[in-house]
């Protein structure tokens, strides 16, 4: 089993997809919302800051009803974006916990669950948005990292 570990999350500056999707549409509605992201800047790379995330508004409580947001990192120096195009800014967060997970993403909750208990074990409040950053999407196994904000010690 892994272990927990803490960081803090950097703010980011993205261009992002709102969607309602569920745990068996989850991963069509993540390559469908980064092609459309990757389409909007026209497939500059080099507009890209960092790795493809999600933020889960209600994380994945609720398999049939998940919040999620798709956000493409961009470089807040770039000048190149389209002017129809609104780029907003992640806030950053002072201490997150995080967990990673390889594989198929309909079968990561037990990341989630272990960080849940760790946070009880420690008296930690977890708060919302979760962060879901794929660091090897395009690989067989792809390698996700999930950074649970804590919102206070109780």
């Amino acid at each position: 089993m892994e272990t927990v570990s803490s960081k803090s999350l950097k703010s980011q500056s993205v261009i992002s997809q709102r969607v309602i999707t569920n745990a068996k549409r989850f991963g069509m509605d993540l390559d469908v919302s980064y092609t459309l992201l990757f389409r909007v800047i026209n497939w500059d790379k080099s507009l890209v800051d960092g790795h493809i995330f999600a933020l889960l508004h209600n994380g994945r409580e609720n398999p049939e009803a998940i919040e999620a947001e798709f956000c493409l990192p961009i470089n807040p120096e770039v000048t190149k974006i389209p002017e129809n195009i609104v780029v907003q800014v992640i806030p950053s967060c002072t201490i997150a916990l995080c967990g990673q997970y390889s594989g198929n993403l309909d079968e990561i909750n037990p990341v989630y669950d272990r960080i849940k208990e760790y946070a009880e074990l420690n008296y930690y409040k977890l708060a919302y948005p979760i962060r879901e950053t794929y660091i090897d999407y395009s690989s067989e196994t792809p390698c996700t990292e999930i950074a649970w904000p804590i919102s206070e010690a109780l």
